[in-house]
């Protein structure tokens, strides 16, 4: 003390805790729109940096709320229960996958029993491995990409495709079925740029090739000609729109099964 005097020595145990160890865990993969969840230890109490899209950054397997794809990084800290804090931090790379896109087709229309070949794209090239079609009726392969459907009443048909990562994504086609092959036409158009009937055109059931369509005004003068399936007159002959009337059409074409079909008739252009 102050005044020279020594007292007792006096002897104890100092407890060195160790410093606690943060495990961020692996890195992974995920699919688009899924809900992620990290997985920390090493520690009572945590802290991710940074804590975007995180639900809570300050537990051990917050949840990953993103809306974007892309790899993430987060860093892990823990504090174990005497208050002890990690003198290093732990990162994990988390990898959120494109959205899978599919598409099964246009929505099309066919003859009773005609064949029609499915066709599923991978749109972005993401790699799919598996396709599953449903309803399986009809089809010749529903575990194909590409099976080949004869059916005699409308249906839709969706796929699913997956890819190597096992995410998946799913589109559907719709057929309409016709009694018979061959070629319908409206009796009826409106060019007025509306975007609505502005195109008088066959509608082609069971064709599998268009030899002509043909307009003819009522001076019997050609005034519009195609043989591309889907094409149409847009009611301008001569550079000049014309006026409301009444126009005679031909058409020939070959059905899916080699028959030569010809039709004829006529349709009002109403402006």
């Amino acid at each position: 003390n102050t005044n020279g005097c020594k007292g007792q020595i006096e002897q104890g145990v100092v407890y060195v805790l160790p410093i606690p160890i943060p495990n961020a865990g692996p890195d992974a993969t995920y699919c688009f729109e899924t809900t992620p969840r990290l997985n920390g230890s090493g520690g009572n109490k945590y802290e991710w940096t940074p804590t975007t899209y995180l639900s809570n950054p300050n537990i051990a397997n917050p949840f990953i709320n993103s809306p974007i794809a892309g790899t993430f990084t987060y860093n892990l800290s823990v504090t174990n229960a005497a208050g002890c804090k990690s003198t290093i931090t732990d990162a994990v790379k988390i990898t959120i996958l494109p959205k899978a896109r599919i598409f099964a087709g246009n929505d099309t229309m066919i003859a009773i029993n005609q064949p029609l070949q499915l066709n599923a794209a991978d749109i972005d090239n993401l790699g799919f491995v598996d396709y599953t079609w449903s309803l399986s009726s009809g089809l010749d392969d529903a575990r194909k990409q590409n099976p080949i459907a004869i059916i005699n009443t409308d249906r839709t048909y969706a796929v699913t495709g997956t890819t190597t990562n096992g995410c998946k994504a799913t589109d559907a086609i719709n057929i309409k079925v016709f009694t018979k092959a061959d070629i319908y036409v409206p009796t009826a158009f409106t060019p007025n740029g509306d975007g609505n009937n502005d195109l008088f055109r066959p509608i082609l059931i069971g064709i599998k090739e268009l030899k002509y369509f043909s307009i003819f005004n009522r001076y019997g003068e050609l005034v519009y000609k195609t043989s591309t399936p889907k094409a149409g007159w847009d009611g301008i002959y001569k550079g000049s729109m014309q006026n409301t009337g009444t126009f005679v059409w031909v058409a020939e074409a070959v059905d899916y099964k080699g028959n030569v079909i010809q039709r004829r008739g006529t349709v009002i252009l109403i402006k």
